[in-house]
């Protein structure tokens, strides 16, 4: 009787284990995102892609656009910080630096390129 009421503990202990949810960071993943009406470019769809290292946050952005002459630029990102829910990104392209602020909402992405254009999109991964 005392070795099955010390497996069923044991069996109630290791299933309880098990039952750990991984915490998931609200702003790392890719995201599909338009920035909205710029100026003499019309809309621009990018690829945005956030990552966690030892330091903090990088993230990459990659034109999502079948246009050659969108691809001919590549996006390079100089800084990715979080503060409090809203992420700062410092970019450039073609010898013009970019800032971007955005707001994670679950799967959304939403905020303002230069605090001129709209942003919006979607988490894909």
């Amino acid at each position: 009787m005392k070795k099955l009421i010390g497996s069923f503990i044991l069996l109630i202990f290791a299933a309880c284990g098990t039952q750990k949810k991984a915490i998931v960071d609200p702003f790392v993943g890719v995201y599909d995102m338009t920035v909205f009406e710029v100026t003499q470019i019309g809309d621009i769809p990018l690829k945005l892609i956030i990552k966690k290292d030892k330091v903090g946050y990088v993230s990459e952005i990659e034109t999502n656009s079948q246009d050659p002459a969108a691809s001919e630029y590549l996006w390079e990102v100089t800084s990715t910080s979080i503060d409090e829910d809203i992420i700062y990104i410092d970019a450039t392209i073609a010898n013009y630096d970019l800032s971007f602020e955005l707001n994670v909402d679950d799967n959304d992405i939403s905020g303002s390129m230069m605090g001129m254009f709209d942003v919006k999109g979607i988490r894909v991964k």
